[in-house]
């Protein structure tokens, strides 16, 4: 965006975008998290790293569920992978961002972070790689939709107090589980869930809390678009509406913390939020159709979107071609195709083929698995300066809420990335293999929503629909995630204890590994015996 384009309004401030507090704010102790250091963002990542959380990312689904090869990826090393490009990313933009202000000089109140900042910039997006997708239910996206389309189906049904579920819950809640989604789920094992010391999670920074969140808005303010990856329909090249509607990012539940967060760190919109005077330093412009909490994105959100694509994007396409399911020749031709359409994809096509030549000459028993491998790496260093280079040109976009499309949007990276999105699509996801097991994973998860939901209904309550097995089943939930229900619903009204407990069950099955649900589905429709 030229700085003609930059409108007269109030830009983001680092400082105020990076500080050092944790949540929850009145648990903040540490001495040295009252200054501007990397200190705090050093122990987010200790904490992260140690976390049980963390760790159970090895056996979660990144594409091939239940898989037992040792090579495919999980979310545990596509989240190391998106924490890697997430580091590398920073250090790129902001030196290319240094360069890019030399040509083109700042809007005034518009700045640069410094080097302190920079530095815990770097810190806040390597944590934010590890995280980002700890909140996902097991067997991939798949679960997600899995678990929306339950609720879907089933939420008017049921009944509480001879009532259905849906004349107990608000609008709000009910969109919570038709859209369910695991970018929200973060937040809520992050700052609920994981039991550090007490109920407010890993008592991690402002800054870390609020870049995970990539769509800063509730169930209510989403827009109508296909949130299961495997439909093919996930352009970033060509991505429509504002980026920051395109999922939900935070429940009912949480939405005190996001108020926090949004209004602490400067982020927060006009809408429900207490609207800014002209003396503040909020932004306050006017946001379409502001029905609930709404705020622009982290402007490290960003960075830690495009990290996450290059991960899973070139990933998809190594596992591909090592599960037989795609080969150096097909992979090619694609690339060739699409390079008379994009010509910035042409030194792709002949990258890759000039790696083939190389292993032929050279004589390597795998010349295909070589040459992908060598273009992919070559690729993501390409992605990743191209990103790095969107940044720098819609700073200011970004920098006052603005920007609207992903970093790749119209440029060289978007076109590749799409490329690569739709050959995964084409060769992996639609494939006999993963759809029957997409189809068992389904079974499994439905299953488990079939026997929990009805059990936890009443649970806690006298009630004469209160059966016996739902007692049981009850207390094969975890006990931590127990003791944070009824922590969260002491003094709520009933019909916020009844959306509690639903989510209660939501808890439960997304801190399952893959491993863990299908064992305990087995276990309880009597298939295995412990």
């Amino acid at each position: 965006m030229s700085v003609e384009l930059c409108h007269k309004q109030k830009f983001l401030s680092w400082k105020r975008l990076l500080q050092p507090l944790r949540f929850p704010l009145q648990q903040t102790a540490p001495a040295g998290d009252v200054n501007l250091t990397s200190k705090p963002f050093e122990t987010d990542f200790q904490r992260i790293i140690l976390s049980a959380s963390f760790r159970r990312l090895q056996d979660k689904t990144q594409v091939f569920p239940l898989d037992k090869s040792d090579f495919v990826r999980t979310r545990l090393t596509h989240s190391l992978e998106t924490a890697s490009f997430a580091k590398t990313i920073s250090q790129l933009t902001f030196n290319k961002l240094r360069e890019y202000t030399r040509k083109t000089p700042l809007p005034t109140g518009l700045e640069l972070p410094d080097t302190t900042e920079i530095a815990i910039i770097e810190n806040i997006l390597l944590s934010a790689g590890l995280l980002h997708d700890i909140g996902n239910p097991p067997f991939g996206h798949y679960g997600e939709t899995t678990i929306r389309s339950w609720f879907k189906n089933n939420l008017s049904r049921l009944q509480y107090r001879q009532k259905s579920l849906t004349h107990w819950l608000n609008q709000q809640m009910q969109q919570d589980f038709y859209n369910f989604e695991g970018n929200a789920q973060a937040l809520r094992l992050l700052t609920k869930l994981h039991f550090l010391d007490d109920n407010s999670g890993m008592h991690l920074t402002y800054p870390l809390l609020h870049c995970l969140i990539k769509y800063p808005v509730n169930s209510l303010n989403i827009e109508n678009r296909t949130t299961d990856v495997a439909h093919g329909d996930n352009s970033v090249a060509h991505s429509s509406g504002n980026i920051a509607r395109h999922k939900l990012g935070y429940f009912y539940a949480e939405k005190a913390i996001f108020h926090e967060l949004s209004l602490t760190l400067g982020t927060a919109l006009s809408g429900d939020i207490a609207p800014s005077d002209s003396n503040s330093e909020q932004l306050s412009y006017t946001y379409p159709v502001t029905l609930g909490e709404t705020a622009c994105r982290h402007p490290l959100s960003f960075l830690l979107e495009a990290c996450d694509d290059i991960a899973y994007r070139t990933a998809d396409i190594e596992d591909a071609l090592r599960k037989n399911k795609l080969n150096y020749f097909t992979l090619l031709a694609h690339i060739t195709q699409a390079a008379a359409v994009h010509p910035e994809l042409a030194d792709d096509a002949a990258d890759l083929n000039n790696f083939y030549n190389l292993a032929r000459k050279r004589g390597y028993v795998e010349t295909e698995l070589y040459a992908v491998q060598n273009w992919l790496m070559q690729a993501q260093n390409r992605l990743l300066q191209d990103l790095a280079a969107s940044f720098c040109e819609n700073y200011c976009a970004i920098m006052q809420g603005n920007c609207t499309v992903p970093l790749a949007a119209g440029r060289y990276s978007g076109y590749l990335l799409d490329l690569l999105g739709e050959i995964a699509y084409r060769y992996v996801f639609t494939s006999k293999d993963i759809v029957t097991l997409e189809v068992a994973c389904n079974t499994v998860i439905n299953s488990l929503l079939d026997l929990f939901i009805p059990a936890c209904i009443n649970y806690g309550q006298e009630s004469a629909d209160n059966q016996p097995v739902y007692e049981r089943l009850m207390r094969l939930v975890s006990k931590n995630y127990a003791q944070s229900y009824h922590l969260q619903s002491a003094d709520k009204s009933p019909e916020e204890q009844l959306y509690l407990r639903l989510l209660l069950i939501t808890d439960y099955i997304c801190g399952m590994t893959d491993n863990y649900a299908r064992d305990l589905y087995q276990q309880l429709k009597g298939i295995s015996v412990v």
